[in-house]
């Protein structure tokens, strides 16, 4: 282990990827599990009024984003436990979930604060912090990051100023001096010039090692399926969208940004190819329209975190000209349309709204959730079950269908396009799925018109989850008309009357080798819009 404070001399560069960012940092590497072991025994021996104020207000935000089970004992929490070699007697499972979440927020910041500064040309802190440092320097930089200071010569607001996770600065002590000076060396080795020409064809360059860094049950148990970088591209292109000059989408559940940073690649690309021609914007005046163009929302504080640095290290070539840049990531309950940023505000109109909510059932909600939401689930007509289901709060409801109607009645214009990824029993299972099919928001809203459905249940492209997938796409202010677009995806094979896609493609591929069977789907009940849906193939008439 490093002495105190000290930080190893970066011996050659190393590529900044995805998978050596997950090498060097996840579950599997000694640093981890000493950093959120020190990070634990800290919370845990409750000795530091600020990390447990942080705690607290960590509590509060992650109870109303995920299952109510992630908090106290249970399988993930366990999991947890196992995975980072914590003590058994007297766990305590939040503390030690809140531990991970810092140490990842810690990597995350120091990484962005090289990459930023790197970029920007700007001899600073970073490339001081990988040299051997006294215990009080850097107690004194990591004051400097964590005040957000080393980010104004950039002209970039604290990308990191209103997350929890800053506590362990004000419970400074010898082991978390040894865990940040390890972190800063491994951070220090990284060359950012080896990212490509255009930032934001990296895409999501902290998700793998989120995925790492968490054992499955806990994402899960959290309803987080992160999108493959391919799904986000298909269901941008399946929204028609472009990146397109004046043209705004949001995420409302953007998780670490894979859509927002597929947008963003799309705008440079639209760019990249108008070179030369009249019309072409500057630098600073592309990384503006990025900034006014592309928004992202989320709960979880530590989603918020990674889109922010996702989404600046994109940019972070534009930085220069485009004035004072602040990250349009924010910290909003996209359902019930607060926020915990004083100040901010969350509605606005965009032309697309676009995202893969989280999928957490009725009964896993937290109690005071549930409470909250009631009258939403019932204004949009999704609280329609009656008999025992409805005293019981409705059966098979599931959070992402109230997300999907919340997001395309508050944020999406009229003849919008809404693309969310959902689960595939909606279209055609009975009693929660009845309300959902009603395609109308209350009673006298707007319609929403049923544009086509992308069946990707053979596909899994979440491993690990129950929930059959599924790509929808709404158009706001007309009804729904039958029959519907609605394609099988089926792995390999050549079945007749289908499609073909591989690996590549603008939307950044379409993952593994699939073919698509273009169906049409209809209620089994003319009479009765709302009824499961018959799938039939082209060409194959209606009894």
């Amino acid at each position: 282990m490093a002495t105190t404070g000290s930080v190893d001399r970066p011996s050659k560069r190393r590529s900044l990827s995805r998978q050596n960012l997950a090498r060097d940092f996840d579950a599997r590497s000694d640093l981890a599990r000493r950093g959120v072991g020190t990070l634990y025994d800290v919370l845990a021996r409750e000795s530091a009024s600020e990390a447990l104020d942080a705690l607290e207000r960590w509590k509060g935000l992650v109870s109303g984003a995920c299952g109510h089970d992630v908090l106290g004992p249970s399988p993930a929490a366990e999991q947890l436990a196992a995975y980072y070699q914590l003590p058994a007697a007297g766990f305590r499972p939040a503390e030690a979930l809140f531990a991970l979440h810092t140490y990842y927020a810690l990597v995350v910041r120091l990484l962005v604060w090289r990459i930023l500064s790197s970029s920007a040309k700007h001899s600073g802190p970073p490339d001081a912090l990988s040299r051997p440092q006294s215990p009080a320097r850097l107690e004194q930089e990591i004051r400097r990051l964590e005040g957000g200071s080393v980010f104004r010569p950039l002209n970039v607001v604290d990308p990191f100023q209103y997350d929890p996770f800053s506590w362990y600065a004000a419970a400074w002590n010898g082991p978390i001096a040894d865990t940040v000076g390890e972190l800063i060396g491994r951070v220090g080795r990284y060359d950012p010039a080896a990212l490509c020409h255009n930032p934001a064809q990296d895409g999501d360059l902290l998700k793998q090692l989120y995925e790492n860094l968490f054992p499955r049950r806990l994402r899960h148990a959290l309803g987080e399926y992160y999108t493959p970088d391919w799904l986000a591209g298909h269901l941008l292109d399946e929204l028609g969208y472009r990146g397109d000059p004046g043209i705004r989408l949001l995420d409302p559940a953007c998780g670490s940004g894979t859509f927002l940073v597929d947008a963003i690649r799309r705008i440079r690309a639209r760019h990249e190819a108008s070179r030369g021609q009249e019309g072409q914007v500057e630098p600073g005046e592309l990384c503006a329209e990025i900034l006014r163009g592309v928004t992202g929302f989320d709960l979880n504080p530590l989603a918020v975190l990674s889109a922010r640095a996702n989404y600046l290290i994109a940019i972070r070539d534009l930085l220069g000209g485009a004035g004072r840049v602040e990250t349009p990531v924010l910290l909003c309950d996209s359902i019930l349309s607060e926020s915990p940023q004083s100040g901010v505000s969350a509605s606005c109109p965009f032309d697309y709204v676009v995202g893969n909510p989280p999928w957490i059932a009725w009964d896993d909600l937290p109690t005071d959730y549930r409470e909250k939401t009631k009258p939403l689930w019932k204004r949009y007509g999704l609280f329609s079950l009656s008999g025992s289901d409805a005293r019981h709060g409705g059966a098979k409801k599931d959070l992402s269908m109230l997300m999907l109607y919340a997001a395309a009645d508050r944020y999406l214009k009229p003849r919008g396009r809404l693309g969310m990824v959902i689960t595939q029993t909606l279209f055609q299972t009975k009693g929660a799925g009845d309300g959902f099919r009603r395609f109308r928001l209350g009673n006298d809203g707007d319609w929403l018109r049923v544009v086509r459905v992308n069946d990707l249940a053979d596909l899994r492209p979440f491993p690990g989850a129950a929930n059959w997938t599924a790509t929808l796409v709404l158009e706001k202010g007309d009804r729904t008309t039958y029959p519907i677009p609605y394609a099988r995806w089926s792995t390999g094979g050549s079945p007749s009357g289908t499609d073909h896609d591989g690996e590549g493609g603008d939307g950044a591929g379409c993952g593994p080798s699939s073919c698509r069977r273009q169906c049409l789907a209809e209620p089994i009940d003319a009479d009765r819009p709302t009824s499961p849906w018959f799938v039939r193939p082209v060409g194959l008439k209606a009894d």
